[in-house]
């Protein structure tokens, strides 16, 4: 709190233990810091605009939509019981091949996933794995995903954590984020990105000297000598 510091300041001085060199540093130190901050607060500010954040959006955003689309999953699961030897490898696969044998014959996916599937979150909804990325699965979710035609069901494969079959129920074009719901992000990334600017022209710009090498040079032009 401000007022300890001014009462353990006036102990300080009352016990003659200040170091006018080191608080003359430390001053200047604070004053640079506070001078810092404020000038690079300044200048995030003054480059938010609307255009500017309608450009970040544009670049950021929409130029890094990707091509994939999204996918509307449902999926059967059947866990690898532990501990996760071959005896419950080979158990969870044949749960699985039942499963697929049933749908094959014709049984409702949904029908299947209620009675057989291991996934308590998913069971209960027929299965609905809701719409995915690419980003948004495992590997090998993924690369089973995004072969599938819309309403194939995949054949059963392996996770780490047990076997799964995948429907792929609709597709959809990838929506970017609305810009209204993003508009503090993208001026948060306008600030950042003005600031940084002019951090790095003012360190190209300036001509700084360490003192080690300074110190280096000297002794090395005293071994000419």
């Amino acid at each position: 709190m401000v007022t300890d510091a001014v009462l353990l300041a006036k102990v300080a001085t009352d016990r003659h233990i200040e170091d006018p060199a080191d608080l003359q540093r430390r001053a200047i130190f604070a004053r640079n810091q506070g001078l810092t901050n404020h000038l690079l607060t300044v200048v995030g500010q003054q480059a938010v605009s609307e255009e500017a954040m309608r450009k970040a959006y544009q670049e950021v955003v929409l130029n890094g939509v990707t091509t994939e689309p999204e996918l509307h999953l449902r999926h059967l699961v059947f866990m690898i019981a532990p501990p996760a030897d071959d005896a419950a490898v080979k158990a969870a696969e044949q749960k699985a091949k039942a499963a697929m044998d049933r749908i094959n014959k014709g049984e409702d996916f949904t029908v299947v996933v209620a009675e057989v599937s291991e996934d308590p979150v998913t069971k209960a909804r027929g299965g609905d794995y809701d719409w995915r990325q690419r980003g948004e699965m495992g590997k090998e979710y993924a690369d089973v995903a995004i072969k599938l035609k819309k309403g194939e069901v995949s054949q059963p494969f392996k996770t780490a954590v047990g076997w799964h079959i995948l429907k792929l129920e609709d597709t959809r074009p990838r929506k970017p984020a609305d810009y209204d719901k993003i508009r503090d992000r993208l001026a948060a990334m306008v600030a950042s990105a003005a600031q940084i600017e002019l951090v790095d022209k003012v360190r190209a710009e300036a001509k700084i000297e360490r003192m080690d090498q300074i110190h280096k040079a000297d002794k090395e032009g005293a071994k000419v000598r």
